[in-house]
């Protein structure tokens, strides 16, 4: 879903440009490489978290989230014209 969102600022806002854009290709170029962090991200980050007490569990929940959103930005925007 992430990945459709980058596309469509890439391609300038278009559903139809974003559906006929969609093939391995784009799968293999661009879901793969980020579920690659995903995974290296969120495993650890799970293990520790359930290993804390009930009360402890959201709010580093919630601090690991906001970590892995600002690193996803970076990662999923990786490779877009820049804006001048």
């Amino acid at each position: 879903m992430s990945v459709s969102y980058f596309l469509w600022l890439e391609l300038g806002w278009s559903p139809v440009r974003i559906l006929r854009s969609w093939n391995w290709a784009l799968y293999r170029d661009r879901v793969l490489p980020l579920l690659f962090p995903d995974y290296v991200y969120w495993g650890p980050i799970l293990l520790f978290l359930y290993g804390l007490p009930l009360a402890l569990q959201v709010p580093y929940f919630l601090l690991a989230f906001s970590g892995w959103s600002l690193a996803f930005v970076f990662i999923g925007s990786y490779g877009l014209p820049s804006k001048k």
